[in-house]
């Protein structure tokens, strides 16, 4: 009896041992999945914010340059007796991926 008393404790000590082990490996392995995940999360907020930053900037360029990429184009017309104008057609081209909402045009 005496004898299978002190196997059984160095089962057990072998035991306690490798449930800490796995128990630290596991540990390991989701503080490594939380870090890589915390460190792609700002990997993403970093780069929207880039994209932003580079819409915004567009949108300012072609603001301050609007007539750079809007065209308004007139089609032949006549001009009648009295000084009125006949099948004037004007086309308007927007070059920019931006909806006008609203484009005045000037008959001189």
């Amino acid at each position: 009896m005496s004898n299978e008393i002190h196997q059984r404790v160095p089962r057990e000590h072998s035991n306690l041992k490798r449930l800490i082990l796995i128990v630290s490996i596991i540990v390991v392995a989701l503080l490594g999945i939380y870090a890589y995940n915390e460190i792609d999360e700002q990997n993403q907020n970093h780069f929207q914010t880039e994209i932003n930053k580079r819409r915004e900037e567009e949108k300012e360029r072609i603001r301050n340059n609007v007539t750079s990429y809007v065209f308004a184009e007139r089609s032949n017309y006549q001009v009648s007796t009295f000084g009125g104008i006949h099948d004037l057609h004007i086309a308007v081209t927007n070059n920019t991926d931006y909806l006008l909402e609203n484009v005045k045009v000037k008959v001189i």
